[in-house]
């Protein structure tokens, strides 16, 4: 119910849920609950876009009881339901084969480097702040944004766009505050929000090199706070880790540009899955596909 409005099909053990999410439950019968896990997270989507937001996005149970769609007869949910499992299973497999590839660089990363925590390779050793050092992003408000093509990022990645930069020549971000583990890395001018953390000085070192480094070092070690967590840099800089030469961080970065190429042209493959599924879902919503 906070942040992401998303419906989810259960699959696993009989769990327990927090005051963030509900459950859809008592189906009509003339219902099928697979048409309507279809239906919904297309409305979701919709009013998710909508939702104004200081920090986090709320969506209330009234919202969703408001949701209206067309209802085919319950033979004709069950022929669109089959349509769409099978588009879905499509840029399932897609995103698995995308996942894939980033398995395969982390895998090399470790081969060539080892881990950076451990350093079973004995190289130089180092503190953070020789390699890289972080600061807090920048707040820049939604009404204080203006249409542009400077990437803002947020601790997802890349959340929004801008006229105007904070980081000049790329660099290396993470999440400070809320989600934290996942880098992303830009070489280009950016906007970093102050959810995130961004490579204030790279050091000299090599921006692709340092993405990989400050994932595999697992930064979200050193998180404070119960409720909503929180990175403390001033941990992370002060900690031990390797000393990689720059030929060698050169190489792995070469290995990223040639396998990133190949996975553009598989994301190109899996925006098309997707528009076809989206074209699929609004002509079936809408009683337009007869199957």
């Amino acid at each position: 119910m906070d942040g992401d409005f998303i419906c989810y099909k259960w699959e696993g053990e009989p769990s327990l849920l927090n005051q963030r999410v509900c459950r859809l439950k008592d189906y009509s019968k003339k219902v099928k609950a697979e048409f309507i896990y279809y239906v919904i997270n297309k409305h979701l989507e919709l009013i998710h876009k909508a939702t104004p937001f200081v920090t986090v996005k709320h969506l209330s149970i009234k919202k969703i009881k408001e949701i209206r769609f067309f209802l085919p007869p319950l033979e004709q949910q069950e022929k669109i339901v089959k349509v769409l499992d099978l588009s879905s299973n499509l840029i399932k497999k897609q995103k698995e084969l995308l996942e894939k590839y980033d398995l395969i660089l982390k895998s090399k990363f470790i081969e060539m480097f080892g881990d950076p925590i451990s350093n079973p390779m004995e190289w130089e050793v180092a503190r953070f702040e020789e390699i890289m050092i972080l600061q807090r992003g920048y707040d820049l408000p939604i009404n204080s944004r203006s249409t542009g093509s400077i990437e803002i990022y947020g601790s997802n990645g890349v959340l929004d766009y801008h006229n105007e930069y904070k980081v000049e020549g790329g660099g290396v971000i993470t999440g400070r505050s809320g989600t934290l583990g996942k880098v992303h890395y830009t070489l280009k001018e950016y906007w970093p929000l102050n959810t995130t953390l961004f490579s204030k000085d790279l050091k000299g070192n090599n921006i692709i090199y340092l993405a990989f480094f400050l994932e595999m070092f697992k930064v979200e070690r050193f998180s404070q706070g119960a409720g909503v967590p929180t990175l403390n840099r001033n941990l992370v800089h002060k900690e031990k880790t390797y000393k990689i030469p720059f030929e060698h961080q050169n190489k792995f970065a070469s290995i990223v540009k040639k396998t990133e190429d190949i996975k553009e042209n598989e994301n190109k493959k899996l925006k098309q899955l997707e528009k076809l599924h989206n074209v699929l879902m609004q002509k079936a919503f809408k009683g337009e596909i007869l199957l």
